[in-house]
């Protein structure tokens, strides 16, 4: 039971941004240097025209093959990898199949430089071997995964919400002019030149719309709280009332509950917002 419980840890999942292209580069240059200097299966006893050329090529499949799976997927199907639900298990799965294709394209490219026809003997050597040395890859890759990740594995933890329903009494532009904001009703705000439109949620359930004059970096500071953040230059939103997300740290569109538009989220917000929801999970 105690390792199901850690497959089903919450994980980080891959998402399309410089660190992993970077990780993609070093993981390239990592396989090329290992086969160029420690030469492990016999790799001295063949005879390659440039063997520099030919082992770093290796090298290279892996960088790509990474590039796709950690970089173009995540970015081509956010879907498939929302924090909400990626696990360690989901990881674990997702490495074995790169380290798969890897060992296909090191299976083709070995046929090309050598002019060998395809052969069942050698496919089953050559994903051995791709797994003897990627095992140590994919271990050191989920370390620095488990490592960065800006959260501590919460997600099926529900959050503890202190002092519900909190009021803020907010000051306007207008002279002596003031309004009360409720925390449990409140959903976002946007800016719209020098008023701020509120959109709340009613007793009756119904969603209401009230204007004040005031910038929305007024509001952002007089309420300076964990849970209501600024997640885009027009929008300020109450991440407590957030029901779904889909994106990544690239950009962010965020669902709410009793509302059907989905706000966005800028990239200079994208990863505070997407960690605290990842934090802090709906019941």
């Amino acid at each position: 039971m105690g390792g199901i419980t850690i497959l089903n840890q919450a994980f980080p999942p891959p998402s399309p941004n410089r660190k992993n292209a970077v990780l993609a580069l070093l993981s390239g240059l990592f396989i090329g240097s290992f086969l160029l200097f420690f030469q492990p299966f016999a790799i001295d006893r063949v005879s390659y025209t440039y063997p520099t050329l030919s082992l770093l090529g290796y090298g290279l499949i892996t960088t790509l093959t990474l590039l796709v799976f950690l970089c173009l997927l995540p970015w081509l199907l956010p879907q498939l990898f929302l924090p909400t639900s990626w696990r360690l298990k989901h990881q674990l799965l997702f490495y074995f199949i790169i380290l798969f294709v890897i060992a296909l394209g090191n299976g083709l490219y070995t046929n090309a430089i050598f002019d060998l026809r395809f052969s069942w003997p050698n496919t089953w050597q050559m994903l051995w071997h791709t797994y003897s040395i990627g095992i140590i890859l994919t271990a050191l890759l989920l370390l620095y995964d488990y490592r960065s990740w800006p959260v501590n594995n919460t997600l099926s933890h529900p959050p503890t919400i202190a002092n519900p329903g909190k009021k803020w009494q907010i000051t306007t532009d207008l002279k002596e002019t003031t309004f009360e904001l409720h925390e449990a009703d409140f959903m976002f705000a946007t800016a719209e030149g020098n008023y701020v439109d509120l959109f709340s949620i009613t007793d009756q359930g119904d969603l209401s719309k009230t204007t004040h004059r005031l910038t929305l970096a007024s509001l952002e500071q007089q309420l300076a709280t964990d849970f209501l953040r600024r997640c885009h230059r027009s929008y300020l939103i109450n991440l407590r009332q957030v029901d779904d997300w889909v994106g990544n740290t690239q950009g962010l569109r965020l669902r709410l509950k009793n509302y059907q538009d989905p706000i966005p989220v800028s990239r200079k917000y994208a990863a505070e917002i997407r960690a605290w929801l990842v934090n802090h999970p709906r019941k």
